[in-house]
């Protein structure tokens, strides 16, 4: 029986969906989620993915990642048409431009911690809990981002920016979303732990400016606070002077995903073009 693996943030023109295709290239049976309200799109992704990979099965999830019956069902449904669990793949990016120095609700902050640390806690246990009954171990992957490491971002590293004088150094930078992330970081630390002795690995990737279509979405908004667009940000900011492809992070997960990485768990790994180093 096929490996399978599901995929949460598909939708999207970005990093789920192109994780989504590289597993199936690799062999994966995969569910596809999103949110209910793109359960068409999902649908025709799953088509999408069948008619490339004839001998891969694809099915959709819609499910809100933030709703534990959702997320309960989407794995229960996975199991059910699988006949397991071997990868989940959880990729959901709630993002608010809330700037200290401006009005920020709570209730918008907390919905970034729902979504994003949230959501992933739930993916987290879910996807455990079939690997557990399944008895075969499994790989748990979560999305953390360059975001939360906020102060070297904005200090050390700007000295070294080829940088246009509209750049505003030293904004304030999605503390919500900045928070969340690094939350990923340490939830997937004490998961490795637990689920060690299931040989179940749980680690995070953590992207750097990726051409997607949410950075596309937040160029507009970056260049009336900082002054720059998005991209036009990690071009400046990468030794590479360029963003990253969503098949870049892709590939990456392909090989987390895979038997190879058995030696490897409770890591967050940086794949931001030299942004930073860890």
């Amino acid at each position: 029986m096929s490996a399978s693996a599901i995929v949460t943030g598909c939708a999207a023109n970005g990093i789920g969906r192109a994780i989504a295709f590289r597993l199936a290239k690799d062999g994966l049976n995969v569910a596809v989620n999103d949110l209910p309200s793109r359960k068409e799109e999902l649908k025709q992704l799953a088509k999408d993915i069948e008619a490339k990979y004839p001998n891969i099965k694809a099915i959709a999830t819609p499910a809100d990642v933030s709703d534990e019956e959702g997320v309960k069902g989407m794995v229960a449904k996975t199991v059910e048409t699988f006949g397991g669990l071997d990868v989940m793949l959880r990729f959901v990016f709630h993002i608010l431009i809330a700037f200290l120095k401006l009005p920020a609700s709570l209730e918008a902050f907390m919905r970034i911690q729902s979504v994003n640390v949230g959501g992933t806690f739930l993916c987290y246990k879910y996807a455990a809990q079939a690997m557990i009954e399944g008895k075969k171990g499994g790989r748990i992957i979560g999305a953390s981002s360059f975001i939360w490491k906020t102060r070297y971002y904005f200090s050390t590293s700007c000295y070294f920016m080829r940088l246009p004088s509209t750049f505003k150094p030293g904004t304030p930078f999605c503390p919500g979303y900045a928070a969340s992330k690094g939350a990923i970081r340490s939830l997937t630390q004490s998961c490795a732990i637990e689920l060690a002795p299931h040989n179940i690995t749980c680690n995070a990737y953590a992207p750097g400016v990726i051409k997607t279509d949410l950075a596309r979405h937040l160029n507009e908004s970056f260049k009336a606070v900082m002054g720059m667009s998005f991209e036009e940000l990690g071009n400046a900011m990468a030794p590479m002077h360029r963003c990253g492809e969503p098949d870049e992070i892709a590939n990456f997960v392909s090989w987390l995903a895979s038997k190879e990485s058995s030696y490897m768990t409770g890591q967050t790994v940086s794949i931001n073009g030299g942004i930073f180093f860890d």
